[in-house]
């Protein structure tokens, strides 16, 4: 049950990824299994129940959004941080991130995160001449796809998830 698994506690980001492997699109041909099929309505049945500020269904998003989404939602990135990242500063245990006045901090490796950059290869990760343009181009995108979202609020996702796990806001805060 949603409310029971997320304790009756307000919801900010959904997010969700759906086994699409045995749809017709994904295989190229007629789906396969019913059950699995049907793993994207739970997603809505989630929403409906719990009501998130945000919802993402991660799975269907175009390169490079998604992984921009995934760094600034699972990692804290500002835009000019997703445009500066490279993967050899993401390990299994840590990002290692260069913010503002390139002064370096270190996070966490959330899982989700480490599962979207892990088989990368090293070097550049946003593909963008510039900062301004991962956010421009990000929020393009979710106004080309319905999606009422930019790259700051999944960065504030991030950072109230974090001070609810910690309750430390001096940690948090940098």
């Amino acid at each position: 049950d949603p409310v029971e698994a997320t304790g009756g506690r307000a919801v900010g980001l959904l997010h969700a990824s759906p086994d699409c492997t045995h749809h017709s699109h994904a295989r190229g041909g007629q789906p396969r299994s019913s059950i699995i099929r049907a793993l994207s309505w739970v997603v809505l049945k989630w929403a409906g129940k719990v009501r998130p500020r945000f919802t993402t269904l991660v799975r269907y998003a175009d390169a490079p959004y998604r992984l921009w989404a995934v760094l600034a939602a699972y990692g804290g990135l500002r835009s000019i941080e997703v445009h500066r990242q490279r993967r050899e500063q993401i390990t299994e245990q840590q990002v290692r991130i260069f913010g503002k006045g390139d002064k370096p901090r270190v996070v966490p490796t959330h899982e989700v995160l480490w599962s979207a950059v892990k088989d990368l290869p090293p070097g550049p990760m946003a593909g963008t001449p510039s900062g301004r343009r991962v956010s421009t181009n990000f929020q393009r995108y979710c106004v080309k796809m319905h999606i009422p979202m930019s790259m700051h609020p999944l960065r504030a996702w991030f950072a109230t998830t974090m001070y609810r796990a910690t309750k430390d806001l001096q940690a948090v805060s940098q």
